[in-house]
């Protein structure tokens, strides 16, 4: 498990500072020997990528049977894989 700061700001005044605001960040490992990351959350969406076991990925918000993750080098791809194909890591 990661942390990583978001800044938030509101600006009504040119006074305000912004304030930092705490945000965990979840990380999960494939856990089926190949799992479709998929472009909506669904099996009938269309496959975008396949990860392998082992595979590590970041955690977005569950969508039903599937949640949003993120993947790859730097975190930079996204897409949906079912829920029971990962195993979270702390």
């Amino acid at each position: 498990m990661g942390k990583r700061f978001k800044i938030e700001s509101v600006v009504t005044n040119n006074t305000e500072e912004p304030q930092k605001k705490e945000v965990v960040i979840t990380y999960a490992l494939v856990n089926a020997a190949a799992v479709n990351v998929r472009q909506q959350p669904s099996t009938e969406a269309q496959s975008i990528d396949i990860l392998k076991k082992g595979e590590k990925v970041q955690l977005g918000p569950k969508e039903g049977d599937f949640t949003f993750i993120f993947y790859g080098f730097d975190y930079h791809k996204a897409g949906y894989m079912m829920s029971k194909y990962l195993k979270v890591v702390e």
